[in-house]
């Protein structure tokens, strides 16, 4: 029974990684639309997105272009940064833990936690591939990653509260 409850509690963190992952690129992008569109000429979305299906075309923006974690960090981080706000920049080794969760391996000798994180880099023109992130799953370190990323949404949300405070509703 108590291995099956730490699979339910490390099933629970990845579940909650995952989302706080999630609710950070998402309060970037609210941020950056809100505060940053003009620059790259993207019109607010007249866009109804109860109503969005497959095939339909809408209007480039912050909500749907293609910026990687790490873009939105680098331009959200720049322009907290340029409004004597650097206490709200982003930690960017939140971009590798993403990295590391969305496109590592997760193994491990027991078929029970904790397992291991593994992310390897693409293979030299020599067969050779980079370990570039190891890791131990444990409950500590997982609570630790769910809180580093809740760190991160709340300083996104402060930044919205102070420069685009209608964005939050």
């Amino acid at each position: 029974m108590q291995s099956q409850k730490g699979l339910d509690n490390y099933q629970r963190a990845l579940g909650q990684i995952i989302g706080n992952l999630h609710s950070l690129e998402l309060i970037l992008r609210l941020f950056l639309h809100n505060v940053d569109s003009k620059r790259y000429g993207f019109p607010p979305p007249e866009v109804n997105l109860d109503k969005i299906r497959v095939g339909d075309v809408v209007p480039e923006s912050y909500f749907v272009n293609y910026d990687s974690l790490k873009d939105l960090v680098k331009k959200y981080n720049s322009l907290v940064t340029s409004q004597n706000a650097p206490d709200l920049c982003v930690d960017e080794t939140i971009v590798n833990l993403r990295d590391a969760f969305a496109h590592g391996r997760v193994l491990s000798p027991a078929p029970t936690p904790p397992f291991q994180l593994y992310k390897f880099g693409r293979p030299t023109k020599s067969r050779q591939v980079l370990v570039e992130y190891v890791t131990s799953l444990t409950e500590r370190e997982l609570a630790g990653y769910i809180r580093r990323l809740f760190q991160q949404i709340k300083k996104v949300e402060e930044a919205c509260k102070q420069f685009c405070p209608s964005a939050l509703g």
